[in-house]
C-alpha cells in the first residue's frame, strides 16, 4: 500500500512539473520538454495523453483564424492546422496545490 501511494506520488509530480513547463514555455516542443525535464520523449507523449484523459490538458488545433488564435504571435502562419496543448482550469488548479 505505501509502494502505491508513493508511486501516485511521483506521477501526480511528474503531471505537475509538465503542467507547469507548459505554462512558462507554451511554445516548448515534446522533444525540448523532454530534454529539459529529464524524461523520455515517449513517456512525455503518453503523459501528455493521460493529462488529456483526466481533463488537465486539451488539444486544440489552429484553423487559421490567426485573430482567435493563442499561437498567432508564434507560428509561421501556414495554410496546415497546428495542433497546441491548452492548460484547462483543471490544470492550473492541479499545480496550484500542494
Amino acid at each position: 500500500m505505501v509502494a502505491h501511494v508513493s508511486k501516485k506520488k511521483e506521477v501526480n509530480k511528474m503531471f505537475k512539473e509538465i503542467i507547469q513547463a507548459i505554462s512558462n514555455s507554451p511554445y516548448l516542443s515534446k522533444k525540448e520538454m523532454a530534454k529539459q525535464l529529464n524524461i523520455e520523449e515517449n513517456l512525455i507523449e503518453q503523459i501528455f495523453l493521460d493529462l488529456l484523459r483526466m481533463g488537465y490538458l486539451k488539444k486544440e488545433v489552429c484553423d487559421s483564424s490567426c485573430n482567435t488564435c493563442p499561437i498567432s504571435s508564434f507560428c509561421a502562419k501556414t495554410d496546415s492546422k497546428i495542433e497546441y496543448w491548452e492548460i484547462t482550469s483543471k490544470g492550473y488548479q492541479l499545480i496550484q496545490s500542494n
